[in-house]
């Protein structure tokens, strides 16, 4: 499935600041990190089952691959990761 979400980053040294979206809510870069060639970070979201609303945490890691990078997303529940390919966007 494809889905539009918006990441936006700003690399400070070894530390990795900025947004990234789910379900297109934007929420703050925490734990982010550069390390040679891989980027690494996390985003906490609110996930709401009938009546309950927990915040969850949810794990970025990856890098570039030509003019793209590569992530792979690693959710609260464990499931298998999925790979997430985003592309700069022009002017962006």
């Amino acid at each position: 499935a494809k889905h539009r979400e918006e990441f936006f980053f700003t690399p400070e040294g070894g530390a990795l600041f900025g947004t990234a979206s789910f379900a297109g809510i934007k929420r703050g870069i925490e734990e982010g990190r550069i390390t040679g060639e891989t980027i690494s970070f996390a985003a906490q979201f609110e996930e709401t089952s009938g009546d309950t609303t927990r915040v969850v945490t949810y794990r970025y890691e990856g890098g570039a691959s030509g003019e793209e990078l590569l992530l792979k997303f690693f959710d609260a529940a464990e499931s298998a990761p999925v790979q997430i390919r985003l592309a700069k966007i022009p002017g962006g």
